[in-house]
């Protein structure tokens, strides 16, 4: 018989090691701690550092000067099954206007095709869960699906009850992108009646000796 100890370990290591990329690159990318020592250690400039402001005609900062790009200037424009995808701004001074202060929702699916070189990737996803005008109750319609290529990040995700009373979710991947494949970040509703949404999306090259 299994021994469910041991299968709990294992478990645990398993996600940690899964985890640990991304782990070192949060922390040598926002953790930057100086250190003394007698080699010199290159810095290190991702190849792509994208930040998708989504819901918006507009670019603009957020409060850490980072420069955010409006999806809706054609670069960065959603695929969309049936063109029925909703801007909505939701204005509100207790959360960064910038990604927040705009969403892209659908009751149908679609995609984000960006254009990146091959390596790993860090993704940022940024949901600002609250009733926004013309759809339904986030905590009970607001059910979806993420996938980014054939992998599945998220499932049956409802951003409102993962925000456990904050005012906003962020969820953190690593991915790897593969020699010619379009990276597609691909979001669908799950059950009947659903949508799907997001205010914001981060794409980052990483070191690929990590």
């Amino acid at each position: 018989m299994e021994n469910p100890s041991k299968t709990a370990t294992f478990s645990l290591q398993n996600l940690l090691f899964l985890l640990l990329p991304c782990l070192l690159f949060f922390f040598s990318q926002y953790l930057v701690v100086p250190v003394t020592a007698d080699f010199n250690v290159n810095p290190y400039y991702p190849t792509e550092n994208y930040a998708i402001d989504c819901g918006s005609s507009v670019d603009g900062e957020s409060f850490n000067s980072r420069y955010w790009i409006g999806d809706g200037n054609g670069k960065f424009s959603p695929i969309e099954q049936q063109n029925k995808s909703s801007v909505i701004k939701a204005i509100s001074e207790q959360v960064d206007q910038v990604p927040y202060s705009t969403a892209r929702l659908s009751y149908s699916q679609f995609t984000y095709s960006i254009p990146l070189s091959p390596g790993p990737k860090f993704i940022r996803l940024h949901f600002y869960p609250i009733s926004y005008a013309g759809f339904d109750d986030p905590s009970k319609k607001a059910i979806f699906s993420v996938q980014a290529g054939t992998f599945t990040l998220l499932r049956n995700f409802s951003a409102l009850f993962h925000a456990r009373g904050e005012l906003t979710v962020v969820k953190d991947f690593c991915v790897n992108v593969d020699q010619g494949q379009r990276f597609n970040l691909t979001f669908t509703p799950e059950i009947t009646d659903s949508y799907a949404f997001i205010n914001g999306i981060e794409v980052v090259s990483m070191p690929t000796n990590l």
